[in-house]
C-alpha cells in the first residue's frame, strides 16, 4: 500500500521514523494554504488506497504495517494534540475500496486550508460510511498512540 508523508520539509520526523524502519514511502511537499488539500484530493482520486502520515508524526515500529494489514477501510492511530489524545489525519489509512466507493468525496474539501482540512475530511468520510452501516463506528481505532513530534524546524 502506498505510504505518503505530507510534509513541509524534506527531513521531517515522519520521514526519519519511516526511513529508520525501512518503510518505503513518498514525501510530498504540501506548500501554501491549499497545498495539503489539493494533494489529498489527488491522492484520493487515484482510486488506490493509501496510508497518510503527517510530517510531525513518528509512528512506532510496526504501526504502519498494522494499518496496512487491517481489513477495515478507514483506520487511525491516536496521537496527542493540544493536550488531548485524538484520532485525526496524523497517521491514517484509507483503503482502495473506500476511495473507490466514494470517489467524489474530495469535492467536500475543495480549497480547504491546511488548518481546516481534517475538520472537513473526517466528518465527510464518517457521514458517507454511516449511510451503509449507521450503528458501526466508521473509523477503526488502533493503539497504542503514535508520537506527535514537535521540533523547532517543523
Amino acid at each position: 500500500m502506498r505510504v505518503i508523508v505530507a510534509a513541509v520539509n524534506d527531513n521531517c520526523s515522519a520521514h526519519l521514523a519511516l526511513s529508520a524502519e525501512g518503510i518505503c514511502h513518498e514525501v510530498i511537499m504540501c506548500s501554501g494554504e491549499f497545498g495539503y488539500s489539493e494533494h489529498f484530493k489527488a491522492w484520493w482520486r487515484t482510486g488506490q488506497g493509501f496510508i497518510l502520515i503527517e510530517h510531525d508524526i513518528a509512528p512506532w515500529v510496526g504501526a504502519v504495517k498494522q494499518l496496512a494489514e487491517c481489513p477495515r477501510d478507514w483506520c487511525s492511530f491516536r496521537y496527542s494534540k493540544s493536550g488531548h489524545t485524538i484520532h485525526a489525519l496524523g497517521c491514517v489509512k484509507f483503503s482502495t475500496r473506500l476511495v473507490n466507493t466514494i470517489p467524489n468525496l474530495p469535492d467536500r474539501w475543495d480549497r480547504c486550508t491546511w488548518q481546516t482540512l481534517e475538520n472537513q475530511v473526517l466528518p465527510a468520510i464518517a457521514e458517507a460510511l454511516r449511510r451503509d452501516e449507521p450503528s458501526r463506528m466508521p473509523v477503526c481505532k488502533h493503539s497504542p498512540p503514535v508520537a506527535h513530534v514537535r521540533r523547532l524546524d517543523n
